[in-house]
């Protein structure tokens, strides 16, 4: 029995920790014009400028403006990107290889492609966009293009020939010799593990968001256009911040929902601890009782959202009393009489 009461009492205690809100993360108080820096005009929150100042928008988000293009440097080895466009109502901005140029029909190869695995959780921007559908969880922003090389021909709608463009251009780390005969492909359509041909290779793989209109009738000149046109990421986890588990997604009426803990997840945990039912059922209620007060309360921080956040820290803290008397309860065995 008092196994089984310390258990209640460590769920308990786990379950007010996680749920701890953070302080408010307001916007800054100063007044921060739209910044402006070659064909993008509306540079603004949560993107800044490198020269604007200290205060305006996030230095996770911030751009640079060389010779009049906008410019985003990623990842630890500073990659130059130009910004082509950003979309405030979607969450993304998109991006072209600084090195794309078509000098010929075959030297418009990106220098630094990128895919959804040089992203992860802890960067500021993903390959994902919003979380409409829990069950979903998450959507690709981005199609690939996948150029692969094959010793011999290969006769399928999925492999669209490119002829030698990519020997000479892009085969310095390819398997096959120079003197071998290299069959070049493009992908667009997408490629399972079962649809690569033996002995072919995929050599580059490149994001893009163009939207093509035949997968089945494309031309060398789509390709050069769904690179030169760029790919997007997302900035839509700066609206999860204050969420628990960093995740969040958008309802049909744009409210955000946050991704959080509850009332199945600790049931389960009790279950799994052979906790009785009658006691894991008042901790997964507890569970539900902080779920219904909002996790992130504004990032405004007007007169309104401080007197919900006082509310909402009183309303913390008698619910961290209740957790007390519980757990004091579970200890001794029998009820408390206050009064």
């Amino acid at each position: 029995m008092l196994r089984e009461n310390l258990i209640v009492v460590g769920l308990i205690t786990v379950l007010v920790l996680i749920h701890f809100p953070q302080p408010c993360w307001c916007k800054q108080n100063h007044h921060c014009d739209h910044s402006f820096c070659g064909n993008i005009h509306n540079i603004s929150f949560p993107f800044r400028l490198k020269d604007d100042p200290k205060y305006c928008g996030n230095p996770k988000y911030e751009l640079a403006c060389e010779n009049n293009v906008t410019v985003l440097y990623l990842g630890s080895h500073k990659r130059k990107y130009l910004v082509q466009s950003i979309n405030y109502p979607n969450f993304t901005i998109r991006l072209v290889d600084s090195a794309v140029q078509k000098i010929d029909n075959c030297s418009f190869l990106p220098q630094y492609p990128l895919t959804s695995y040089n992203f992860t959780d802890k960067d500021p921007y993903s390959t994902f966009n919003h979380i409409w559908d829990i069950r979903q969880f998450r959507q690709q922003i981005n199609k690939p293009i996948i150029f692969l090389n094959c010793p011999y021909p290969v006769d399928s709608p999925l492999y669209l020939e490119i002829g030698q463009c990519i020997n000479g251009v892009y085969t310095a780390n390819s398997s096959f010799s120079s003197s071998s005969r290299i069959h070049s492909y493009v992908n667009v359509s997408g490629l399972r593990a079962v649809e690569v041909r033996e002995r072919c290779n995929i050599e580059l793989m490149v994001m893009t968001s163009w939207a093509f209109k035949d997968h089945n009738n494309i031309s060398f000149s789509d390709i050069y256009d769904a690179i030169e046109y760029g790919f997007e990421l997302s900035w839509f986890k700066t609206q999860c911040e204050n969420c628990e588990l960093g995740n969040c997604f958008l309802q049909d009426d744009n409210q955000k929902v946050c991704v959080r803990v509850g009332y199945c997840s600790f049931l389960g945990m009790a279950i799994n601890t052979r906790v009785p039912l009658r006691l894991s059922f008042i901790v997964a209620s507890m569970s539900l009782l902080f779920d219904a007060v909002p996790f992130r309360i504004s990032t405004d921080c007007g007169t309104k959202e401080i007197f919900l956040a006082i509310f909402y820290y009183i309303l913390l803290a008698i619910m961290f009393i209740v957790d007390i008397l519980l757990a004091i309860m579970f200890i001794v065995g029998k009820p408390l009489h206050l009064f």
